[in-house]
């Protein structure tokens, strides 16, 4: 199941012109605690979902206004992650169906700004330092002979591409990158059988373990973590929340469905992620889009409503712009953003 997994536990926040409108910058909250929702880690919520998702008669025009493709590149796109100035936008990018993923660059608008390739390696899940200088990123670079999800360790590149200097090297996957104060390094591994561990690279090089779990996000606050777990059968996942350093975890969705990529809104009262709770069926097989939950009431909200998967969102680090994944035109994903209007 791990092999069929791989675009979710990769690229999937893992790793795989903008308008904005005039509003004051989101102050970081502090989230009062949601109700609890039962299921044991690991498990599933339930064969019920216990939770309702809110449907609006406006569609995408609820949250998203002016959507465009920002992108025409390629075979696929995955993993936008804007840099802290807002100024750039880093992403995973497959040229050619056969071609090794490489990290990209563009600027807010869409212009191309460079490529992040290490020899024709396997280089996925970009994360950007907090200078905004540096992108960790997943790669095989350090292992010639291995494929994704395989042989994949954490590196960091100047964005310039001129350097790669090893974070997390070893055996099986590590990947899912992101930098923590204090030159501390999250990150996933994944090990032989399938099964995902969150991990902290620590200052001294050493690694402890957090969580099980994959597809990490950060609050902008840097307290707590929002990740996905999936359930034994690998047909399920749900968000849960772990605090930092550490503390009781809390499950935050229960839709019995395949939710992931999370990703937080500036404010740290929101979270963005994709997920499969309401299946399209004008599209074969599974149809993601993205959907907003609401820490504060554990409200869920649909955002997307095209033909075609939509993933991997994240936002600008001032909130007025959604930049995400998409296949809703043309059948291959690219990048695509609208001003958001929560």
């Amino acid at each position: 199941m791990a092999r069929a997994l791989f675009p979710i536990l990769v690229c999937g926040g893992v790793a795989w012109s903008c308008a904005s409108t005039a509003r004051p910058t989101p102050q970081t909250a502090r989230i009062p605690p949601a109700p609890t929702l039962s299921a044991a880690p690991g498990t599933a919520p339930g064969a019920t979902a216990t939770q309702s998702v809110l449907e609006d008669p406006l569609g995408e025009d609820r949250h998203l206004s002016g959507v465009h493709q920002l992108t025409l590149d390629g075979h696929a796109c995955v993993s936008p992650r804007p840099s802290p100035d807002g100024t750039m936008v880093a992403y995973a990018l497959q040229p050619t169906p056969l071609a090794a993923w490489r990290v990209a660059l563009v600027t807010h608008d869409g212009r191309p700004s460079g490529v992040l390739a290490l020899d024709g390696a396997h280089t996925l899940d970009p994360s950007w330092t907090a200078d905004g200088t540096q992108v960790l990123v997943a790669s095989t670079q350090r292992n010639p002979a291995g494929t994704p999800p395989d042989g994949l360790d954490v590196l960091l590149m100047s964005v310039t591409g001129t350097t790669a200097l090893d974070v997390v090297t070893g055996p099986g996957m590590d990947a899912q990158p992101l930098a923590l104060g204090g030159g501390e390094v999250l990150y996933v591994h994944q090990d032989p059988h399938g099964a995902e561990t969150i991990l902290v690279r620590q200052a001294d090089g050493t690694s402890r373990p957090l969580t099980p779990g994959g597809a990490p996000a950060l609050s902008p606050d840097g307290t707590r973590l929002v990740f996905r777990r999936l359930t034994s059968d690998g047909l399920t996942a749900e968000l849960w929340e772990h605090p930092l350093p550490s503390g009781p975890e809390r499950q935050l969705t229960a839709l019995g469905a395949l939710s992931w990529a999370p990703a937080f809104h500036p404010s740290g009262t929101k979270v963005i992620f994709a997920s499969n709770a309401r299946p399209n069926s004008r599209v074969p097989g599974d149809n993601f889009d993205l959907y907003v939950l609401d820490l504060r009431t554990a409200r869920v909200e649909r955002v997307t409503y095209a033909d075609g998967p939509d993933s991997t969102p994240a936002f600008s680090p001032d909130g007025h712009v959604l930049y995400w994944t998409s296949a809703r035109q043309g059948g291959r994903n690219q990048l695509f953003a609208a001003t958001w209007m929560d």
